[in-house]
């Protein structure tokens, strides 16, 4: 399933109660911290690795640095955070907008897309989340997740198949 890592919000910085709040999922290649480079905001998140991983880390001034010389490099960051934004407001559409129901479908298309292995009757998605982790991606609880979980199987939308979850393709349209 290659390298991961789990970004959580840091409940031990910006003070307050946090609850633990997945943010995202991180691949091979995956960018993370760039807030305090871009920013004089204090870092407001942790990465868990869940795999053995290989971690790099720049200062902001050899970012500053590498910007500068190589302006390739400078549309493609701007690039990577424009797609950053845009995620995040999906995200945000979606808690706004849809049911928990369809929350978590959307949340099983965008792991499809980062993480699906097409199989015979749908995509399975190639990485392990507990029902906590997809409570916390999408907004909701745990035991929400369970039940939701429960009656998508039921109506054929996804396939639990061991600790993974197969999201089914629905019949061709003849």
């Amino acid at each position: 399933a290659g390298n991961r890592a789990l970004l959580w919000r840091d409940p031990n910085r910006g003070g307050g109660s946090w609850k633990d709040i997945l943010i995202a999922i991180l691949g091979p290649g995956s960018i993370f911290g760039e807030e305090v480079v871009f920013s004089s905001v204090e870092r407001t998140t942790i990465a868990v690795c869940t795999t053995e991983s290989l971690l790099g880390m720049a200062r902001a001034e050899h970012v500053y640095g590498l910007l500068t010389r190589f302006p390739q490099l400078t549309v493609n960051v701007a690039k990577y955070l424009h797609e950053q934004r845009d995620n995040a407001l999906a995200i945000t559409e979606d808690r706004a907008y849809l049911s928990v129901p369809e929350r978590l479908l959307r949340q099983f298309e965008r792991l499809a897309h980062e993480y699906g292995k097409a199989v015979k009757d749908g995509v399975l998605l190639d990485i392990r989340l507990t029902h906590a982790d997809l409570a916390s991606l999408i907004g909701s609880t745990r035991e929400t997740i369970s039940v939701q979980l429960a009656q998508l199987v039921q109506a054929g939308r996804i396939r639990l198949d061991g600790r993974s979850i197969v999201v089914l393709m629905p019949p061709a349209v003849t």
